[in-house]
């Protein structure tokens, strides 16, 4: 929290430039973390689960606050126990996405929403 709280005094995050990697605590170190490599971030209370293509993380804070401080474009809102990065997802239908071997719910209040950002055509 005292980190984050100085990175923030320090560098205004909305005119940071978007990175193409983040760093996510695992043990008593940060691993480097690519944004494409993420495949989904799941609330779980008052943590975040982090899902890669190799490993789980867990991280302290909410899922809503999680993503604003990654704020990330290919990362959109799905269910609110959900955020899924749309570069990885592999197929959707009206009510699941699917990204990797995970289906994920899509709920009532964002499918208009992932359905304008992910340009459905039939």
């Amino acid at each position: 929290l005292a980190f984050n709280n100085f990175c923030k005094r320090i560098i205004n995050i909305n005119e940071a430039p978007t990175a193409s990697f983040i760093f996510l605590k695992s043990g008593n170190k940060f691993e480097k973390v690519k944004i494409h490599d993420i495949q989904y971030m799941q609330a779980e209370g008052s943590y975040t689960k982090f899902f890669t293509n190799d490993k789980q993380y867990t991280l302290s804070g909410n899922l809503n606050n999680t993503s604003e401080k990654i704020g990330h474009p290919s990362f959109i809102r799905i269910h609110r126990s959900y955020v899924v990065n749309i570069d990885n997802i592999n197929s959707m239908d009206n009510d699941y996405v699917f990204v990797g071997n995970s289906n994920l719910p899509i709920s009532r209040s964002y499918k208009e929403e992932v359905s304008r950002i992910l340009r459905k055509i039939s």
